[in-house]
C-alpha cells in the first residue's frame, strides 16, 4: 500500500480506507463450485459473479493482475513470516507460509486494488465472497468484529500461499475473522468445494452433503456447493438451484456462461468461471460509463450493461501463469 501510495501520489490513509470497502459493503453476490457428475468432462469449475455497487465507476478501471512468487520475495510479507497466536487465534495479516512458497495467483480486480474479491491460484484453488444481510437466518452467524484481518487480504492469502482446500479451512479457523460473509472455496486438484459460512466468533465448512442454509429454495445438489446472492434469498437462490439442475451432468464455462449467470441475473459489476482443472479463465465486466448522462447522450438498455450479459474473454491461466 505505501508503494501504491508514493507511486500514485495518494495519501496512504486514503489508500487503507479504500480497502476497507469491502468490509462496510461486502457486495450481493453468487458462486458455485461443481465437479465429478456435475461436470459434462467431469472438470472442477467455479463461478464467481460480483453484484456490487457500478455507481462508484469500477467498471472503468477492471484489470486483471497476474502475481509471480519470484516477484513477490521483496513484498511486505517477510520470508520466514510465522503465525503469532494470542488465545489460539494469529493476530493481524500472519501466514501459514513464509514468502519463499508464494504460488502464482490471477486476481480479478481494477487498477489499485491489492485486496482479493475474486481470484484462482496456480494450485487450482479458487475464492470469492458474497455478502449477507440476514445473518440471524438459522444456522445463524454469530458476532462481527472491527478489529482482526480484513478478508479482501485474508483471501489473497489464500490465493497466494495455499496448496489445499483442507489448508485454507485451517488458516481461516484460526484466523482474526471480521464481519459476517459467505466465502467459496474450490480445489481443482481434490475435485471438491467449501461453502464457508464466515464471521468473527464462528466458522463453519460445508460441503455438497452438508450445505446450508437447507431450505426448498436451497437444496443440496451432489458434486455442487452454491450461495447465490445473500444467505437467506430464496428467490435468487432458488433460480441457482432451479439451472444448476436443469444443466447438471453437462455443465462447462460455456453452459454457464449463457444458462447459470445471465438466466439467475447475476455477476453486474464482474464474473469469471474458471476452470480449475484445466487452469482457463472466462471474464466479464459491466460497461465503462464515461459521463454519457451527463452528456445528454442516452445509454443503451441499462440491463444490457451488466457484466453477465456482455462478451465475455476467454484466457489459459496455465499460460499467464508460465510468463515471468
Amino acid at each position: 500500500m505505501k508503494g501504491l501510495s508514493a507511486a500514485a501520489g495518494i495519501d496512504y490513509d486514503l489508500v487503507r480506507r479504500i480497502h476497507f470497502i469491502g468490509e462496510i459493503t461486502k457486495g450481493r453476490c453468487s458462486f458455485y463450485g461443481a465437479w465429478g457428475k456435475a461436470t459434462a468432462n467431469g472438470n472442477t469449475l467455479k463461478l464467481r459473479s460480483l453484484d456490487w455497487d457500478t455507481g462508484a465507476m469500477l467498471q472503468n478501471y477492471p484489470v486483471l493482475v497476474v502475481y509471480h512468487p519470484q516477484q513477490q520475495m521483496n513484498s511486505h510479507v517477510a520470508a520466514g513470516a510465522s503465525v503469532r497466536v494470542n488465545a489460539g487465534r494469529p493476530l493481524g495479516r500472519q501466514l501459514l507460509k513464509d514468502a519463499s512458497t508464494a504460488h502464482a495467483f490471477v486476481n480479478v480486480a481494477w487498477a489499485g486494488w491489492l485486496g482479493v474479491l475474486t481470484a484462482a491460484s496456480e494450485k487450482q484453488i479458487g475464492v470469492g465472497e458474497i455478502g449477507v444481510s440476514y445473518p440471524d437466518y438459522a444456522p445463524a452467524f454469530g458476532d462481527e468484529s472491527l478489529v482482526g484481518i480484513p478478508f479482501v487480504f485474508l483471501l489473497r492469502d489464500i490465493a497466494q500461499y495455499i496448496d489445499t482446500v483442507e489448508e485454507a479451512e485451517a488458516y481461516i479457523t484460526s484466523a482474526n475473522r471480521t464481519c459476517h460473509l459467505m466465502m467459496g472455496l474450490v480445489d481443482g486438484k481434490a475435485s471438491t468445494g467449501r461453502a464457508v459460512q464466515y464471521s468473527h466468533s464462528i466458522v463453519r465448512f460445508f460441503d455438497d452433503t452438508t450445505l446450508e442454509p437447507l431450505a426448498p429454495w436451497h437444496q443440496r445438489i451432489e458434486d455442487v456447493v452454491y450461495e447465490t446472492m445473500d444467505w437467506a434469498c430464496p428467490f435468487y437462490q432458488n433460480a441457482m438451484h432451479r439451472q444448476l439442475t436443469a444443466y447438471y451432468g453437462q455443465l462447462t464455462p460455456e453452459i454457464s456462461i449463457r444458462n447459470i449467470t445471465s438466466n439467475v441475473m447475476t455477476g453486474n459489476l464482474h464474473a469469471a468461471v474458471f476452470d480449475l482443472t484445466a487452469l482457463e479463465l472466462y471474464v466479464t465486466n459491466h460497461a465503462p460509463d464515461f459521463g454519457e448522462k451527463s452528456k445528454g447522450i442516452l445509454p443503451p438498455n441499462p440491463d444490457d450493461q451488466m457484466g453477465y450479459a456482455r462478451p465475455w474473454i476467454h484466457l489459459s491461466l496455465a499460460d499467464l501463469f508460465a510468463q515471468v
